[in-house]
């Protein structure tokens, strides 16, 4: 199909984006806000907050890379199950076709002239089992690294704003009252 300029392929971006930037202002507050209230120097609740920052980003890279990785694995491993019966048991796998397009509203008629054309394409036919029986995605939209490296940095980033009023203020107090309006 042509690319459609209008659709963003990472739109799917919007929800890890939300996830990283929430936890990086929920976490450095709180952990900030809870130092605030001890006997520690500024320049040491700052220091502090950054590098909770820096351990909540790694820990979310991490995070979102072993997720990632683990549905890649899953997938793969469907993958080949859905190769292995499409080889052993093609009746069966035909048959599964037919129950797809039949709750899909297809007519009985219908369902076998798909079926005809669908199955003479084995990657044809087995990405239609992937995505409408298993209800799995295409692999290259899986991007460990890549995924890992958005979460992270979405949290490294809502982590900042909490950060700034000690930077900005020499009172602890007004740079706490600054840091309870970053959220």
């Amino acid at each position: 199909l042509p690319f459609e300029s209008w659709h963003s392929p990472e739109g799917r971006k919007i929800k890890d984006s939300v996830l990283g930037i929430n936890d990086g202002l929920v976490t450095v507050v709180s952990f900030i806000g809870g130092l605030t209230g001890s006997a520690l120097p500024m320049h040491m609740i700052f220091f502090s907050g950054v590098m909770s920052n820096i351990a909540g980003a790694i820990s979310m890279f991490l995070g979102g890379y072993m997720a990632a990785r683990s549905q890649r694995d899953f997938y793969l491993k469907e993958s080949k199950r859905e190769w292995d019966e499409i080889r052993d048991t093609p009746e069966a796998e035909r048959k599964e076709v037919i129950d797809i397009l039949l709750q899909m509203q297809f007519s009985q008629e219908e369902a076998k002239i798909f079926v005809q054309r669908i199955t003479k394409d084995p990657k044809l036919w087995h990405s239609f089992m992937m995505k409408e029986e298993l209800g799995l995605s295409d692999i290259e939209k899986i991007h460990p690294l890549k995924d890992g490296l958005w979460l992270g940095l979405s949290f490294l980033i809502g982590g900042i704003p909490p950060l700034l009023p000690y930077t900005l203020v020499h009172s602890l107090s007004t740079a706490f009252d600054l840091h309870s309006f970053s959220p």
